[in-house]
């Protein structure tokens, strides 16, 4: 490691490419410190004030803490949270151009092999996408917890009652987790996964009990009673024990003769449902045109053998 009182408390850097995870890549504008700096919250372009957090003999990492020249892709973040919340990193870039950089940056990771990268597909919706996460809780006391996603570089619970990147049936249900504060450990997390209108929970580390299955099946049933979304069930894995209280598992993705998938908490999925769906048909596609043999690992739920096998 690098003597680290060799380095100002903050130095100003011209940012000139994006790493992998969305650092920014730039120089000091000091022509005696040689290393590169990796800017966490700078876009290409920018000019920008940072704070050292970390050094090493062939690089510098920091954050922003005054953008004086800024990028014309870049925005206040819809969420009051994105600064300390470590759920999501690109709020500060226009919704537009964020498809753009995130193919530079997989442009930048190919760029010994001789490949073509082409245009990156963005989301239909920047918010509101998210169908599938996974919260932290931490109980302050016997009535009330946190529950968010941990900040920036720390475990850290940012707690917030509405994050406004999931998409609204998955925010609803991961908050119901505050009605059952009595039966939770001190600490854990939460998986959520959503479709359209229906929800489904899983919880690790939690124990059955017939009190918890009670209070789970009185929000079910209050839930499905209205015309809001609907919590199908809860799945609990508390040691050896794997107890599922309602229905644990829903359908995703079913689409004209395309069949569903069907899914619980515990396994993965694609985040966006669009997207998803254009991934399945680009898939689909080149085998169509390649006209090959298509061999399928680590086929998870089938998600795209529900279409290749047609």
């Amino acid at each position: 490691m690098a003597d680290s009182t060799s380095i100002p408390s903050s130095s100003v850097v011209l940012v000139r490419d994006l790493a992998h995870g969305g650092e920014g890549i730039g120089r000091s504008e000091d022509p005696s410190e040689t290393r590169v700096w990796f800017v966490e919250g700078a876009l290409p372009g920018e000019r920008v004030r940072v704070a050292l957090d970390r050094e090493h003999k062939r690089w510098l990492r920091g954050h922003v803490v005054e953008v004086i020249e800024r990028s014309e892709v870049r925005v206040e973040p819809p969420c009051p949270l994105a600064d300390r919340c470590g759920g999501c990193s690109w709020q500060h870039v226009a919704a537009g151009a964020q498809a753009e950089l995130k193919r530079g940056i997989v442009a930048s990771q190919l760029r010994k092999l001789e490949v073509t990268i082409g245009p990156a597909r963005a989301s239909p919706s920047p918010l509101g996408y998210r169908r599938r996460a996974r919260l932290h809780y931490r109980k302050l006391d016997a009535k009330t917890l946190e529950l968010g996603f941990y900040g920036h570089h720390t475990h850290d619970i940012v707690d917030h009652p509405h994050c406004p990147v999931l998409a609204a049936p998955l925010d609803w249900g991961l908050q119901r987790l505050r009605e059952w504060v009595q039966w939770l450990p001190a600490d854990g997390e939460v998986l959520g996964l959503c479709n359209e209108h229906e929800v489904v929970l899983g919880l690790p580390g939690v124990r059955h009990s017939d009190e918890f299955e009670a209070a789970i099946r009185a929000t079910i049933d209050r839930s499905v009673a209205s015309d809001g979304p609907q919590l199908s069930g809860v799945q609990l894995r508390g040691g050896r024990e794997h107890v599922g209280v309602g229905r644990t598992a829903i359908e995703l993705d079913a689409k004209d003769s395309l069949p569903p998938v069907v899914q619980g908490p515990f396994t993965f999925s694609q985040a966006q449902r669009e997207q998803n769906e254009a991934l399945v048909e680009h898939v689909m596609t080149m085998a169509r045109v390649n006209e090959t043999r298509v061999l399928e690992l680590h086929a998870g739920v089938g998600n795209f053998s529900r279409a290749l096998a047609r």
